[in-house]
């Protein structure tokens, strides 16, 4: 899938001498490829598979909603690099680190993606630990949703994909902090 969500299909055929008949199905010519690629595809498409969880432009999001183990959380863009806090009440108005949310979800990397997933693997999803709906500016929403840890790893899918993402528990650490971590001090004028 590429940064778009638009996906292609490689069919890979017959041998011929050392190399294999392919085609993209988006297309009807038929070429050749050599060995090394074959053997790349066929064994390894667990390894070439992007397996980042979410896909997203920082700078077009203004509008966060989260909801974690110590409750929810509610930012706005302010400006192009600030964000305030909405909620919790007691912290509303303030400046937000958006980054802590930000950064995790950027560099969350799946161990395993399941395309069809098991109704045990679905039912881990069921009461998500953690959920945050991310609104861009032209009022579209993703939402990504991460299971409580299981046996050292956690379980996430986004609305982008029916997939689910096998992940190291270490993410659910990094986003189940409070909202007081999330406040900035002001800085002075």
């Amino acid at each position: 899938m590429d940064d778009k969500g638009k996906s292609a299909t490689l069919i890979l055929g017959k041998k011929q001498g050392d190399q294999y008949f392919a085609r993209d199905t988006s297309a009807p010519m038929i070429f050749l490829i050599n060995e090394d690629i074959y053997k790349k595809l066929a064994e390894n498409y667990n390894d070439l598979r992007d397996k980042k969880l979410v896909h997203f432009d920082p700078a077009s999001i203004n509008h966060v909603e989260m909801h974690n183990a110590n409750g929810t959380i509610i930012c706005a863009r302010k400006s192009e690099f600030e964000w305030t806090i909405e909620e919790p009440a007691e912290l509303k108005g303030k400046p937000a680190e958006i980054s802590k949310l930000f950064t995790p979800l950027e560099q969350a990397s799946a161990e395993q993606i399941f395309d069809q997933p098991a109704p045990n693997i679905r039912a881990i999803l069921a009461k998500p630990e953690f959920e945050t709906i991310l609104t861009d500016k032209s009022g579209k929403k993703l939402t990504v949703q991460i299971s409580k840890e299981s046996n050292g790893f956690v379980y996430a899918r986004t609305s982008d994909s029916p997939a689910i993402y096998k992940l190291d528990k270490q993410i659910l650490s990094d986003l189940n902090f409070k909202s007081s971590d999330m406040a900035l001090s002001a800085s002075p004028n």
